[in-house]
């Protein structure tokens, strides 16, 4: 897996849709806080991390991590299953152009 691209799969669970995403964390980001890293990574806000990780739906390694301000080291295994971002509305189209 390409660290600079994390996985990412759409399920539809009880009438929502989640997406799965797979990150592996690079090196650099050693010492940043969970929740920060997946929102940055997943382009959601810290909020929507925060129901994942309430949830039980974020996974450290394999283990289950409840604790936003947890600190990740490089080469951490990062499994986040999130609400999927919702389309980006249709601009309108010009009915009528003045002159």
């Amino acid at each position: 897996m390409d660290a600079d691209r994390p996985l990412r799969e759409t399920l539809v669970t009880e009438g929502r849709a989640l997406r799965k995403m797979t990150l592996a964390t690079p090196a650099e980001a050693a010492g940043a806080r969970l929740d920060l890293f997946i929102a940055e990574a997943a382009g959601v806000s810290r909020k929507e991390v925060k129901r994942a990780l309430d949830g039980g739906r974020v996974f450290v390694d394999g283990a289950t991590e409840r604790r936003a301000s947890r600190l990740l080291s490089g080469g951490d295994g990062v499994v986040a299953t999130l609400a999927a971002v919702p389309p980006a509305p249709a601009l309108p189209a010009i009915l009528h152009r003045d002159r």
